[in-house]
């Protein structure tokens, strides 16, 4: 999702620090337009400088868009010195070659990026659709066609796990446990490739596996609810039921929507009694609740839980002491405040009903991972 305005991008990726930065250069940048501005090609350029601050303030896409922004740094080479009879001539004479090498370097680039996004775009899209047709064997050959970047990757392991859920085949698992493997290898920081292996391992019945891999990304990221939540899948394998139940507590109060999802739906189903004791850990949690976040937590608990009346209250509180937690105020049904907060002053109204309508299905593994 893109920020409502490149302050807000810039606050949350680069903090006070890289704002002040940044106001710096646009400053120094706005100072030598002005300087030079009896000069023509400075002059559009400034103008045009202008136009894109003024609509990245209504929705922030040039940090998302590389080659308008190689075209910003290239544009800031041709603002001049302040003297119009230095200026032009010396661009006109000396950098128009040069410079124009670059434009069409870059758009050349550009246009071969955005064709190998597009066609795995596709071939990501065209290879799920034929899984949902049950084409396992067609659906694997066709995905790993695209040209697989790391992303690329991912979603080729991803497409291999659901065949091999849907097959049993092992040679999907291992085919997806040779992507994961092989990303994991090129960027060793990448912390999901080792999640969606131990996701693997789990559904491969290979508990052992999975919270060895689990328990070094928890020790990174303690908090994370979703290391948690795979946790205690692994556990529950094991038969070590307390701690799958502490696992399922962390997890679920780090991230509630894992009670709106299909797998907890079914751990209900098949493990009543850890699905119970989660139930009353997270209640004693909850009660404790003292902050506008915890008491936001809890009250969207008590409200998947089936307690819609006791929620009310904590959500109350938590919107009353800080009312820019966005989804307090859908379970409170206040509509046009959760999409005023959540999708921004424009995008809010976008497709309304659509994105309503998201919003309420009940997760896959898929979309929590």
């Amino acid at each position: 999702p893109l920020a409502p305005n490149i302050i807000i991008q810039l606050l949350v990726e680069k903090g006070i620090v890289g704002i002040l930065l940044t106001g710096t250069t646009v400053l120094v940048v706005a100072i030598r337009l002005f300087k030079c501005r009896n000069d023509y090609v400075s002059a559009v350029i400034g103008c045009t400088m202008a136009e894109i601050m003024v609509k990245e303030m209504t929705q922030a896409t040039l940090t998302a868009n590389p080659f308008v922004m190689l075209l910003c740094y290239a544009a800031l080479a041709f603002i001049g010195d302040g003297n119009k009879a230095m200026c032009t001539p010396y661009l006109k004479n000396v950098m128009r070659i040069p410079m124009a090498l670059c434009v069409i370097s870059a758009w050349i680039t550009s246009v071969c990026f955005t064709y190998i996004d597009r066609h795995d775009t596709d071939i990501i899209k065209e290879s799920f659709e034929l899984h949902k047709k049950g084409k396992h064997a067609i659906a694997a050959s066709h995905i790993m066609t695209a040209f697989g970047n790391v992303p690329t990757k991912i979603e080729q392991g991803i497409l291999l796990i659901k065949c091999y859920v849907g097959t049993k085949d092992k040679k999907y698992a291992r085919e997806a446990e040779k992507i994961f493997l092989s990303v994991r290898n090129t960027q060793k920081e990448d912390l999901q490739a080792d999640l969606f292996r131990a996701y693997l391992y789990i559904q491969q019945n290979k508990p052992k596996e999975a919270s060895g891999i689990l328990n070094r990304l928890i020790l990174i990221h303690p908090e994370n609810g979703i290391y948690q939540y795979c946790m205690a899948e692994a556990y529950r394998q094991m038969s070590m039921e307390q701690q799958a139940v502490e696992c399922l507590t962390r997890a679920v109060w780090e991230v509630p929507r894992l009670l709106d999802s299909e797998s907890m739906r079914l751990l209900k189903s098949q493990s009543p009694d850890i699905y119970n004791h989660m139930c009353v850990n997270i209640m004693l949690r909850g009660s404790m609740a003292v902050s506008p976040k915890e008491c936001a937590r809890y009250g969207y608990v008590l409200d998947a839980l089936g307690k819609p009346h006791e929620s009310v209250a904590y959500l109350r509180k938590a919107v009353s002491e800080l009312p820019n937690l966005s989804t307090p105020w859908r379970l409170l049904d206040e509509q046009e405040k959760y999409e005023l907060l959540s999708k921004g002053a424009f995008q809010g109204k976008k497709e309304k009903d659509k994105n309503k309508q998201q919003e309420y299905k009940m997760l896959t593994d898929y979309d929590l991972l």
